[in-house]
């Protein structure tokens, strides 16, 4: 890693923590899981909202179609199945036929490189 990329790094760890410890210290005014204090600290909590006549207000997932709620009945247990293993005919091996003349080929010349990455890797810049 040559120090461009170094630097690179260190700056972008360095401007993640410094987010980090910003949005930490100051949170979101409008934030979707911030808790809104109650008006009476000492009111008890309560628990399903209760409709005049004194019964429950139903919950939004008490009001899905049947075919959504899970349900057990009709089920039936999973059994397990033995695994089958498909059978693989292996052919003798066979040797490759010997080269009876191996001709030098020339050596390519090395191109230059602008970066000095290893071969199959991309530079950066």
């Amino acid at each position: 890693m040559n120090s461009k990329q170094l630097a690179v790094v260190v700056f972008v760890l360095l401007a993640g923590f410094i987010g980090a410890a910003i949005a930490i210290r100051y949170p979101s005014r409008n934030s979707a899981n911030q808790i809104s204090p109650s008006p009476d600290p000492a009111a008890p909590l309560q628990s399903p909202a209760a409709s005049p006549d004194g019964t429950t207000v139903p919950r939004a997932f008490d009001k899905l179609p049947s075919a959504m709620t899970a349900s057990t009945s009709g089920t039936q247990p999973v059994t397990s199945q033995p695994a089958t293993v498909p059978s693989v005919q292996s052919s003798p091996a066979t040797t490759p036929p010997a080269n009876p003349s191996p001709s030098p080929s020339p050596s390519p010349s090395p191109t230059p490189r602008s970066s000095p990455s290893p071969p199959g890797v991309r530079a950066l810049w």
